[in-house]
Parts: structure tokens; C-alpha cells; sequence
């Protein structure tokens, strides 16, 4: 190739080595875009979970220590400064979330958004008008069914989840899912202090509420 046929196709290798960097750094921001996205939609549902799992825990010990109808456990859980507070923006951060997770599992998505999971969620974590057992225990099926049957699938959700946001970040999710205990010492110690608070308060009011002591466990 001589000089003149090189200086002529100079101006087109550039032309094409443009593109290939235009091309590239347009792949970069969008695999980062789409990871950003991701994880995001992990941490939305890693709340979730751990929401799930710190609410019936909460009403499990409720129930366990102080033993009065299911309605009044459920008025008692709901006065509670901690662990869990209503979040307005539930359903929509949610939604967000399994639309996310569609886009690479949609099968999961579905099954997860298919158990009308949202209304579960504020009927079991929030039934401010709770007024008789028959409401209350509806109600305590919800949290049953959102433990025994929708947090498995939820676990399934976001280990899956996270094999799309990096190697590092599955392989935290897959030790917290699989391996860590579900309930842990957070979770205990939060609910652990507010038992003992609710313990002192109604000993001291002697109202004759039948009252079993709270221990603090490992």
C-alpha cells in the first residue's frame, strides 16, 4: 500500500475507529445504566424481605409473651415505634422493583407479583381498624401466608436478582438468603426492648394482663 492509498483511507479508519469508541462507551453507560437498575431493585426487595421477616417475628412474639386477643396484639404492634413503619410509596417501590426484575426473570416476577403480595403486605403489617378477632385473625392468615408461602419465592426473586448486578453482589445475596438465619440478632434486639417496654408498662398499670417475661436472645 503506498503513501497516497493510506492517506486516503485515513480519513475513513478514523471514521470507523469513531464509531467503535461512540459504540463503546455507549454499551459501557448502558450495562452500567442497567446495573444501576438492578441493584436498586435488589435493595428494594432486600427491605422488603427483611420488613417481612422483622414484622412476624413482631407479632410471633407479641403474640407469644402477652397474652391478650389477636385484635389487641395487633392494635399494640401497630403503636410500636419500631421495627417497621408504613411506607406510603409500598406498592409503587415494589412495583418498580418486579417491573425491573421482569425484564431478565419474568417467570419469577410473576409468581411473586401473581400473590397480590402488596395487599398482603398492608393487611398484615398495617390493619390500623382492626376492631373485633374475626378481622384480626384474617389478618394473622395474611402474615402466614406472607412468611410460608411468599417469602420463599422472594428469596428466589432476589438471589436471582443479584446474579444480574455482579458476582459480588449474588454472592451476598446468596450467603444472606441461604446460609445467614433469617431472624437475626438485629431483629431480636430491636423486638427484644420493645417486649420489655410494653412488659414494664402494663406490670406497672396491674391491669391483670397475663405476661410472660422476655429474654434476651443470641
Amino acid at each position: 500500500m503506498t503513501f497516497d492509498q493510506l492517506d486516503q483511507l485515513l480519513p475513513v479508519l478514523t471514521l470507523i475507529f469513531g464509531w467503535f469508541l461512540s459504540e463503546g462507551s455507549h454499551l459501557l453507560r448502558k450495562r452500567g445504566s442497567h446495573r444501576e437498575a438492578v441493584r436498586l431493585a435488589l435493595a428494594e426487595l432486600l427491605e422488603l424481605r427483611h420488613s417481612m421477616i422483622g414484622n412476624r417475628f413482631l407479632f410471633d412474639e407479641l403474640a407469644k409473651h402477652i397474652q391478650l386477643p389477636a385484635s389487641a396484639i395487633f392494635q399494640i404492634k401497630n403503636a410500636l415505634p419500631a421495627p417497621l413503619q408504613k411506607d406510603p410509596a409500598l406498592a409503587d417501590r415494589f412495583d418498580k422493583a418486579l417491573t425491573e426484575v421482569a425484564k431478565h426473570n419474568p417467570f419469577l416476577a410473576f409468581r411473586l407479583r401473581g400473590k397480590n403480595i402488596v395487599n398482603l403486605i398492608e393487611m398484615a403489617f398495617h390493619p390500623e381498624t382492626i376492631q373485633d378477632d374475626r378481622f384480626a385473625e384474617f389478618a394473622q392468615r395474611a402474615h402466614e401466608e406472607l412468611y410460608d408461602e411468599i417469602l420463599p419465592v422472594l428469596n428466589d426473586v432476589i438471589v436471582s436478582t443479584a446474579r444480574h448486578a455482579g458476582l459480588g453482589d449474588w454472592s451476598r445475596a446468596f450467603y444472606l438468603i441461604r446460609l445467614r438465619p433469617s431472624v437475626n440478632s438485629e431483629v431480636r434486639t430491636v423486638v427484644d426492648r420493645l417486649l420489655k417496654s410494653i412488659v414494664d408498662q402494663l406490670r406497672a398499670l396491674d391491669i391483670g394482663v397475663p405476661v410472660e417475661p422476655t429474654t434476651n436472645r443470641s
